[in-house]
């Protein structure tokens, strides 16, 4: 896990400084962007007794600040799922907020990003009864429902493959959660994802909203 850390790091840092004088070419025609897909998530590697990733549902929207940075809200729903012998009927959600530092590929239409955020996620499980083996304290009977919100940070890179009016994307990150007093920062969780993005042009949506003989665009 530690190699994968140190690797992303670089990673991130380099993506960083290389979009700095590389540009996203469809920020200058299009300010906002609709995606959704699907996610493979640990949701919690302290809480969980078995670590598989857990399949999800995600949408995001995203609108540049700047020709090469852009600021994307998201949310996920992961399916429900169980964790025996400790949790069944485990619901969790996810809503974060991160900033991309997006970079091209000279000459083409890949691109990529790194990334960083706040994200704030919701955990809701029926406990069975029996002892949870990850080592998390529960003082709830069986048969009732646990439920605990987290706030973390984000950290990852993506990529994209763009088209005239769509695209796909691929991203992979890490949920970081402060720990205690001997270690100060903890992987919380490691997110896999992939979907489709739709390019909204903002001409289309000025032939929406403006008044009835108004030449003017609005945005």
């Amino acid at each position: 896990m530690m190699r994968k850390i140190l690797f992303l790091l670089f990673l991130f840092s380099t993506l960083a400084s290389y979009s700095s004088t590389s540009k996203d070419s469809t920020a200058h025609r299009t300010r906002f962007f609709i995606l959704g897909g699907i996610t493979w998530s640990a949701i919690d590697l302290n809480h969980y007794n078995i670590t598989d990733p857990k399949p999800g549902l995600n949408a995001r929207i995203y609108s540049y600040l700047k020709s090469n940075v852009r600021l994307a809200g998201e949310y996920t729903y992961a399916l429900k799922h169980n964790d025996p012998p400790t949790w069944t009927n485990v619901v969790a959600q996810n809503a974060e907020l991160n900033v991309h530092i997006t970079g091209t590929v000279n000459n083409t239409q890949l691109a990529f990003y790194a990334l960083t955020g706040a994200s704030m996620q919701f955990w809701k499980g029926e406990f069975t009864g029996i002892a949870d083996q990850a080592g998390v304290n529960v003082v709830v009977d069986a048969g009732e429902i646990e439920s605990y919100t987290s706030f973390l940070a984000n950290f990852g890179c993506g990529f994209e493959k763009n088209f005239r009016h769509f695209g796909f994307f691929g991203e992979f990150k890490f949920r970081l959660n402060q720990s205690d007093s001997n270690v100060k920062i903890k992987i919380n969780d490691v997110v896999y994802g992939a979907g489709v993005k739709v390019n909204i042009r903002m001409k289309n949506i000025n032939k929406l909203f403006r008044k009835p003989g108004d030449v003017y665009h609005w945005f």
